[in-house]
């Protein structure tokens, strides 16, 4: 993996007045660090911070699944992104705070209501949302299309049909009626009457072009799954 993998995925999954208020707040503690007026949570919280991404820039240990591995760095990026809040409050009237607070909730809670239940694939505006995300970057990389899909088919569908899924076929035998009969996706053709269930993930949705589409996810106008 490059050496930015990591803080590339940061800036493109957070809100952007998060990361504008993490910058200003790290740069403000940074100046206390060099004037000598730091404290010790101010340390610790660095510490927890660049060590880990430090290690990824020099020894570049696998990582799959966006950073799922190192979600336990996020914590300290929102403690220097409420110093810089905190410093805003201190200097702002009450109703500047609130415009102040509207500013920095919004993009979340917009994004929350547009994506919604795959808050999961969230990418913000840098990227064009996950409609600019889809196709470069990990989107629906756990498969919760799936639930969508199978519940589509349990409603439509009333008689027995053959299910064919490619990537994890007991997500979808969790949901599935019992009248479906499941298997793994491993053949290039499929019995004629047989459901295929195909995945964004590593470009699946785009296989097979010469099936018809019974079923699909669309979130933000991408196709999660069908």
């Amino acid at each position: 993996l490059p050496w930015d993998y990591l803080p590339h995925l940061l800036a493109i999954t957070i809100t952007i007045p998060a990361i504008i208020l993490f910058i200003l707040g790290l740069f403000a503690r940074i100046k206390l660090l060099l004037d000598r007026h730091s404290n010790k949570s101010d340390l610790v919280m660095a510490v927890w911070l660049f060590v880990p991404l430090l290690y990824v820039f020099i020894f570049h240990p696998s990582m799959y699944d966006n950073y799922r591995h190192f979600i336990f760095i996020i914590p300290p990026l929102f403690y220097f992104a409420g110093i810089a809040l905190q410093f805003f409050f201190e200097k702002f009237s009450w109703l500047l705070q609130i415009c102040l607070v509207l500013v920095v909730l919004l993009p979340g809670i917009f994004g929350i209501v547009k994506i919604h239940p795959y808050e999961y694939s969230y990418y913000n505006q840098l990227v064009g949302g996950l409609s600019g995300a889809a196709g470069n970057y990990e989107v629906d990389y756990w498969l919760t299309c799936y639930k969508d899909l199978t519940e589509q088919v349990n409603v439509r569908e009333k008689t027995t049909r053959d299910i064919f899924v490619s990537f994890l076929p007991g997500l979808v035998n969790y949901y599935a009626d019992e009248r479906f009969h499941l298997y793994k996706a491993n053949d290039p053709s499929y019995p004629e009457g047989s459901l295929l269930f195909l995945p964004i993930r590593r470009g699946y949705t785009s296989l097979f072009p010469e099936y018809p589409v019974e079923y699909s996810v669309v979130v933000d106008g991408i196709k999660l799954c069908n």
